[in-house]
């Protein structure tokens, strides 16, 4: 009886972290599709001026959502699992604690919003990027908003509930730019900026009605009598080398736009977006199969269960590293079919995607190793370090390679740079954490570990 309800418990719990797989694939998947399709939409409907204009917003955009955020998220979610695996008397003044961080946060980068986004505007000569900007305010501190709160149900290792939020929301918002831009032929891209900031608050105001009707579930309160400044200052201390991290991670990733920006046309801005839009879909991969080991890797590291910790980083290196590479042929054998199906304008592109296939990759191994296992076992200054010194050579690259190659150069400091990145990472996290860089090829029994019990 006993040996037959331990199979029964294994079975469940096998086909829930399979759920939980499915459903944060899906959120992450919704992020990229929806904003692919739009991008496919935006390309073919507007001006390579004005397409060039939306997604360079859309980088500042995002540069000040990482600001705002700086770590808080990652580390709402790392508390949240371990106090409800350890302390759950203490999940509401955590809760309370948590949202009190998050509007100071919000709240001073809209400042920073207000106050830079005049001088991005003259130092780019682009006024109607100043307006877009100040719009677009409102979306970050929206997203913020939705993604901090998206953490807090992954802490509680709840997947679905954001995953159909952002779903539904996201469907509907495609939905209404398509009958949009075939409705009304004179739309303007201000008038879509706000469509779109407005469905972000959208977003984040069901997910907070949502996620405020689970605590409650759980008999979970929430008032300012429980704000607890020292656990304030932990949370700012375990999230300051996140969101270094975060920033420097910008600098290396994602600046490389307004430099383009900076020294080229537009059609060079336009080309480098299309490109990046369509490199990150498969990055996704990495990114949801992360955030579904990463409590087990927390489990198994407080847990002092270190040959499950072993079995789960071989395991986890070895299934990533076989689907990356797959994708990556596939990327550098059909690029410019896939550019003639979405951005027939940008198919000159090409040339960027070939470029970037072996990337994938390093990218995948890379994002699984640090956000699967090193952050999740609480060492998130060694990330910081890395990413600064990959922030710095990037930069340096950059400002010598884009200036006479444009977004080619761009993109070969990309691959240099995050190639030696990976490689170095990888190895803190071994040398960090005791582990072997070992394949371990999934057999029946390596995948019911992999899905095993999570506490």
């Amino acid at each position: 009886m006993c040996s037959e309800s331990n199979r029964k418990d294994q079975t469940h719990s096998h086909r829930q972290v399979a759920v939980d797989t499915f459903w944060r694939s899906t959120q992450l998947g919704v992020i990229a599709l929806g904003g692919f399709i739009i991008n496919v939409l935006f390309a073919r409907y507007f001006s390579t001026e004005q397409f060039a204009l939306w997604a360079l917003a859309f980088s500042f955009l995002f540069t000040f959502s990482l600001f705002g955020d700086f770590g808080l998220g990652a580390t709402i979610a790392k508390f949240t699992s371990q106090y409800n695996s350890t302390d759950k008397e203490l999940l509401p003044s955590l809760i309370t604690t948590g949202l009190a961080n998050l509007i100071l946060n919000c709240a001073g980068i809209y400042i920073i919003i207000l106050i830079t986004a005049p001088v991005i505007g003259f130092l780019l000569e682009k006024p109607d990027l100043t307006i877009l900007l100040m719009i677009g305010g409102i979306y970050v501190i929206s997203k913020i908003e939705f993604e901090f709160m998206s953490e807090f149900f992954r802490g509680f290792q709840i997947f679905k509930i954001p995953a159909l939020t952002l779903g539904l929301c996201t469907a509907i918002e495609t939905a209404c730019y398509i009958f949009l831009i075939y409705r009304y032929a004179n739309i303007t891209l201000f008038e879509i900026f706000l469509i779109r900031c407005g469905f972000w608050t959208a977003k984040g105001i069901i997910l907070a009605l949502l996620f405020y009707r689970f605590i409650k579930s759980k008999d979970i309160t929430i008032r300012p009598s429980l704000l607890c400044p020292n656990l304030f200052v932990n949370l700012t201390k375990f999230s300051l080398p996140i969101g270094i991290s975060l920033i420097s991670w910008y600098l290396y990733t994602k600046v490389d736009i307004i430099l383009v920006a900076a020294f080229s046309q537009e059609m060079e801005i336009a080309r480098y977006t299309v490109a990046e839009n369509i490199f990150i879909c498969p990055l996704l991969i990495p990114a949801a199969f992360a955030a579904v080991i990463s409590p087990k890797a927390t489990a198994y590291f407080y847990s002092n269960n270190h040959e499950k910790l072993q079995n789960l980083f071989s395991l986890s290196i070895t299934l990533i590293f076989i689907s990356m590479s797959v994708i990556s042929v596939f990327f550098f054998v059909f690029s410019k079919y896939i550019l003639l199906i979405f951005f027939p304008k940008y198919i000159s592109s090409s040339i960027f995607l070939k470029l970037l296939a072996p990337l994938i990759v390093f990218k995948g191994i890379e994002h699984t190793a640090l956000a699967g296992f090193l952050v999740a076992t609480g060492n998130p200054k060694i990330l910081a370090k890395l990413t600064v010194i990959a922030a710095i050579l990037n930069v340096i690259g950059d400002l010598i390679m884009i200036p006479p190659f444009g977004a080619l150069g761009a993109f070969l400091v990309t691959v240099i740079v995050h190639s030696i990145y990976t490689v170095f990472a990888v190895r803190y996290v071994t040398m960090k954490l005791g582990l072997k860089i070992s394949l371990k090829f999934p057999d029946t029994m390596s995948i019911k570990n992999l899905l095993g019990n999570r506490r």
